[in-house]
């Protein structure tokens, strides 16, 4: 016997544990190939990007460091304005920051390009300084010229007293007063300008003809000029007053000029801004480059571990293939005798078409049961169907009621904005007539200087002026009384503004609430009416539920008939399986090849084999065959009790 043959005698276990063994082996091999190609791709891949991360990795940094300078240089310049410690603090910072990054780069160029962005922000916070600095010298003027003003007024009210004691006209110098209030609201207005104008009107060059700012300081230095020709003690303060108008009005242009500077320097480092990003975009597209050429090289390479992987698993697949055609075709030809033990399979299959028959009536009965839960379920979403309905009903009522409610609220909120309004006009005019009031106070106090000029004045006319003393002394006695009166009026219209004013308070907090409530009522409103749409959608698919239930029933009584068919036909199945069992039971006596089976029913081995060994095969089936748990219960048999395996049957191998 050769090799081949003594090969194919072997046992279908030892031919498959074989086939499973080659199988095995060139997996084996294919995986170690796979593994030491995808070793020798990361190994180059390595090679390849080290250096080249190590770059993004270093610009993505300094990349996003410089982005973050950049907006937080911009926010330094549009925040600086009268915040000095802001400005200080926060310029140290990007001075450090800049300095930290030059330190952390490694290319020269851009170090050079970040040392220059640094002197230039170093320019730029220098000069917001003296931009604060002349801010602050403008802002003192104002003050100090205020000030000045305010002791010119201490000054007239002096003066008016002692000429009123010493009997002397004091018109003149009381019209100083009117005129020093006027030159007081000039500042405010200034300051008022310099905050509308803001600091990019300052930055473009000085126009002196129309600046609004220089308009008022003229104005104001020319109207000065009335307080030289007066007392030498108001002269003086005019003369200061002058000089500090004169140099108000340098400060401004000098804050025209330190500007401008400012203007200037922010454009350099916009400037030296747009020359980083051009750099940092050059850096980027050079290691760009770098990886496009790295991803080609890492292309070629993979290509050619690819192909050899392909050749190999190619030749390996090959000769499995051929070797696995042999054993297969060995294998075929020994379960060609196997496939004779088909008694076996009909026996089973009798078994499970009993069982079968058994689920198919226990499926009729379930059905059955479940057509009758689905009637139920039907008759329970009807009676569901029409309370949900009823709710969409009243949900749709409270919907109106709420938008009813809201109508009123905004009512009452338009009324009580009317009396707000009222009670402003009210506080207007209460202001208008304590204005009044003060007038006439004033006249009274006049009145009482004029009587109290005419007591001394008869007083000097002796008893001829005696007459005229009794009448100035009832004047003043009577401007004494208005003045009195005029201040006790003003302290109740005072009150009363007061009182309004709170009023107003009041009356606006109760705005505001039914400002809430009515915000608060259309919430509630969408609410309620989202709510009616819910229920409404609910309702709808509740009836959709509904329909779909009334089919599934329909479905599920067609179902019950289907599996009284199927129990029918699991029946006539039964009897096919017993009436098939019977004919191969047939052709293994016809076959003669399962001699010993075949005597205990009766019947004798062919004659012309007397040499053949012969399998014991079942005996004839037992009772445990009608159990439906025949599969699981029944004796397990050797394929070699069911087949003869004679060395004969080797021969053709």
């Amino acid at each position: 016997m050769n090799k081949s043959a003594f090969f194919f005698h072997r046992s279908i276990p030892r031919k498959l544990f074989f086939i499973n063994l080659l199988v095995c082996i060139v997996f084996i091999l294919m995986t170690i190939s796979v593994v030491l190609s995808f070793q020798y791709i990361e190994d180059e891949m390595t090679r390849i990007f080290k250096v080249q991360l190590d770059h993004i990795s270093e610009n993505s940094q300094v990349g996003r460091e410089l982005a973050r300078v950049a907006a937080d240089s911009d926010l330094l310049v549009s925040t600086f304005f009268g915040r000095e410690d802001f400005l200080k603090t926060e310029g140290e910072n990007l001075i450090r920051r800049i300095s930290a990054l030059m330190e952390k780069t490694t290319n020269m160029q851009l170090k050079e390009l970040l040392g220059k962005f640094r002197q230039k922000i170093e320019e730029v916070i220098k000069q917001c300084e003296t931009v604060n600095l002349t801010y602050r010298e403008m802002d003192a003027l104002n003050q100090q010229i205020d000030t000045r003003l305010s002791q010119l007024g201490e000054v007239i009210s002096q003066k008016i007293l002692s000429l009123t004691m010493e009997g002397r006209d004091s018109s003149v110098i009381e019209q100083l007063t009117f005129m020093v209030s006027g030159y007081r609201e000039t500042l405010p207005r200034l300051t008022i300008r310099f905050n509308r104008l803001g600091l990019k009107y300052f930055e473009a060059p000085v126009k002196k003809e129309g600046h609004p700012m220089l308009t008022l300081l003229n104005d104001l230095r020319l109207r000065l000029r009335t307080l030289s020709a007066s007392d030498p003690d108001i002269a003086k303060y005019g003369e200061l007053l002058r000089h500090d108008v004169r140099k108000y009005t340098d400060t401004v242009l000098q804050f025209h000029t330190v500007a401008g500077i400012l203007r200037v320097s922010l454009d350099d480092m916009e400037a030296q801004t747009e020359v980083l990003l051009g750099m940092m975009k050059k850096l980027v597209q050079n290691v760009t480059k770098m990886g496009q050429e790295g991803t080609e090289t890492l292309k070629k390479e993979i290509s050619e571990g690819v192909t050899a992987v392909l050749l190999i698993t190619s030749f390996m697949t090959l000769t499995v293939t051929i070797l696995v055609f042999f054993l297969s075709r060995s294998v075929t030809q020994s379960l060609d005798r196997v496939i004779k033990g088909l008694q076996d399979t009909s026996r089973g299959i009798m078994a499970a078409s009993s069982q079968v028959l058994s689920t198919s009536h226990q499926l009729a009965a379930g059905t059955s049961d479940q057509a009758t839960s689905l009637e139920e379920t039907s008759a329970s979403l009807e009676e569901i169907d029409a309370s949900i309905q009823k709710n969409a009903d009243n949900t749709t009522y409270a919907d109106q009621i709420v938008k009813g409610s809201l109508k009123g609220v905004r009512a009452a909120n338009l009324s009580v904005s009317q009396l707000i309004e009222s009670m402003n006009e009210i506080s207007e005019a209460s202001e208008e007539i304590r204005k009044i009031i003060k007038t006439i106070d004033e006249i009274a106090f006049r009145t009482n200087l004029l009587a109290l000029n005419a007591a001394v004045e008869a007083a000097r006319a002796g008893e001829a002026g005696a007459g005229f003393a009794v009448v100035a002394d009832e004047v003043r006695n009577l401007a004494m009384q208005s003045a009195e009166a005029s201040k006790n009026t003003a302290m109740i219209i005072k009150s009363t503004i007061s009182k309004v004013q709170d009023g107003s308070e009041f009356v606006s907090m109760v705005n505001q609430t039914f400002a809430s409530v009515e915000a608060n009522s259309h919430k509630v409103s969408k609410l309620v009416g989202g709510v009616a749409v819910s229920s409404n959608q609910q309702a709808h698919g509740i009836g959709q539920v509904s329909q779909a239930v009334i089919k599934m029933d329909k479905v599920v009584q067609g179902n019950a008939s289907k599996g009284e068919e199927l129990a029918g036909t699991s029946e006539e199945m039964n009897a096919r399986a017993e009436q098939m069992n019977e004919f191969v039971e047939e052709l293994a006596v016809m076959a003669g090849k399962r001699r010993q089976s075949y005597a205990k029913r009766g019947y004798k081995p062919s004659e012309q084999e007397p040499n053949k060994k012969t399998a014991s095969v079942p005996e004839k089936v037992s009772p445990q065959l009608e159990n439906n748990n025949f599969m699981d219960k029944r004796e397990q048999v050797r394929p070699d009790a069911l087949i003869p395996l004679d060395d004969e049957d080797f021969d053709d191998f």
